[in-house]
């Protein structure tokens, strides 16, 4: 199908269903192809359809699709359930009708046989138009046969939807629905008004990924001397500890908003001028709102696959033996890839782009007067 029979046909069905699976930050490298189908076909009804865990360790990727607000409707299925399970459920919430469109995003590490266990699958729930797979196939034949750098997933979502016919285009940023008066409710409460902060989270579930709290310590101190920013710490309920820990060394500039919800955390990172942390969920909400990010990356994952959307960021990474161990719990504390990044390489990257900001800043300005 080429470009012009796709949007010929696309803008003409009922609804687009997107199926994508994964949590936190899987459901957020989606959202530049969700915009981007969004603003080509504005009168199509977009759904979201993705897996759910019983379990409440994990944040929910149908409840980080509810952040998108070109999302008519999130559609679950329980990944614990057997195979006849999920075809009855989503049979029943999908209600697929012949003017249905399903477009297939699958995780970076799909297999060929993946592929072709969810195309019958849904085709068992009376998809007729479906879009995707042969571009998934094609790419899990590549993945596993290269050596080569892979683009972002960002990217790669993009470039399904653009192989598929689909004349979408890059985004930097997407549009999240944030509790703004939560968020400036808390801005008021902590004395931040016309303060500029500095968003950190230093935990993550996986410690393969976690650079080590005194040195977010250090990085934070010597910040806030050179800049007089504020620092606010974001993340789940279980990094409050450690978020309490450090701010107990930051004496009257920091605080915490550990344990908030989805909403309210977005509305934080929508209120700050930059971000620092770990590669999490948190990692790529500050970046598609269009905060500059430095990223502290693990070198468990292929390079460059989860680095953060848009071009305002600085990924901080090392190069070591065992790169793409893809290790949940690394045989050394700290993980030696990130023993390697120094508190002196991320005061840099922090420079780099505030100092990319504060230009940029300026430069809108001049324009403005011209």
């Amino acid at each position: 199908m080429n470009a012009l029979q796709s949007e010929k046909h696309i803008s003409q069905y009922n609804r687009i269903i997107i199926f994508r699976q994964g949590q936190f930050g899987d459901t957020l490298v989606a959202f530049p192809a969700i915009e981007a189908l969004h603003l080509l076909y504005p009168n199509t009804s977009l759904v979201y359809c993705t897996n759910h865990f019983k379990s409440k360790e994990y944040v929910h990727g149908g409840d980080v699709a509810r952040l998108c607000p070109h999302i008519q409707e999130v559609v679950t299925y329980s990944v614990e359930d057997s195979i006849l399970q999920k075809r009855w459920e989503l049979k029943e919430k999908l209600k697929v009708g012949k003017n249905d469109l399903l477009i297939y995003l699958p995780y970076y590490q799909v297999s060929q046989f993946q592929v072709v266990r969810d195309w019958f699958f849904f085709k068992t729930l009376n998809f007729c138009n479906m879009l995707g797979f042969k571009e998934a196939w094609r790419w899990a034949g590549y993945w596993r046969n290269t050596t080569d750098i892979l683009p972002k997933e960002t990217d790669r979502l993009l470039g399904i939807l653009q192989s598929a016919g689909i004349p979408v285009e890059s985004r930097d940023r997407c549009a999240i629905s944030f509790d703004d008066d939560w968020g400036r409710q808390k801005w008021q409460e902590w004395g931040l008004e016309n303060i500029p902060v500095l968003a950190i989270c230093p935990g993550s579930k996986m410690q393969s990924k976690r650079w080590p709290i005194e040195r977010y310590i250090k990085v934070g101190r010597e910040w806030h001397k050179r800049t007089g920013m504020s620092l606010v710490m974001v993340g789940g309920p279980e990094e409050s500890e450690i978020a309490n820990e450090i701010i107990s060394h930051w004496h009257g500039y920091g605080f915490s908003s550990c344990g908030a919800t989805l909403t309210q955390t977005a509305a934080v990172l929508s209120l700050a001028q930059a971000y620092c942390g770990n590669d999490t969920g948190n990692m790529h909400l500050a970046a598609i709102l269009g905060i500059p990010c430095v990223a502290i990356f693990s070198a468990r994952a292929r390079e460059k696959v989860w680095y953060p959307v848009g071009n305002r960021n600085v990924v901080l990474s090392s190069e070591v033996p065992c790169a793409n161990c893809q290790l949940v719990q690394c045989h050394t504390s700290p993980p030696l890839c990130l023993e390697l990044i120094s508190v002196e390489q991320v005061l840099d990257a922090l420079e780099k782009v505030w100092n990319a900001k504060i230009k940029n800043r300026n430069d809108n300005i001049y324009d403005s007067v011209d």
